[in-house]
């Protein structure tokens, strides 16, 4: 997913958003619907840009990975 500028808003409108997540809601549910597989577990990473502090840039790095974690939650 990308992100406005110092945002953790996950805004489908924003880049090919709404296409990726769409993607990766139907690719998880592919796998839970498989008899031949399963998730096990799923690794969010969040990231942001060099520019700022570092604490800042951790925090948005994390305040996006969370918003990653509850859309997949939410759908």
């Amino acid at each position: 997913m990308l992100y406005h500028q110092n945002s953790i808003i996950l805004d489908p409108y924003y880049a090919n958003n709404e296409r990726t997540m769409a993607n990766l809601v139907s690719t998880i549910n592919l796998i839970l619907e498989s008899n031949s597989s399963r998730v096990k577990r799923i690794v969010v990473a969040g990231f942001s840009s060099p520019e700022g502090s570092f604490i800042h840039n951790d925090r948005l790095a994390w305040g996006r990975s969370v918003s990653v974690k509850e859309y997949i939650i939410a759908n």
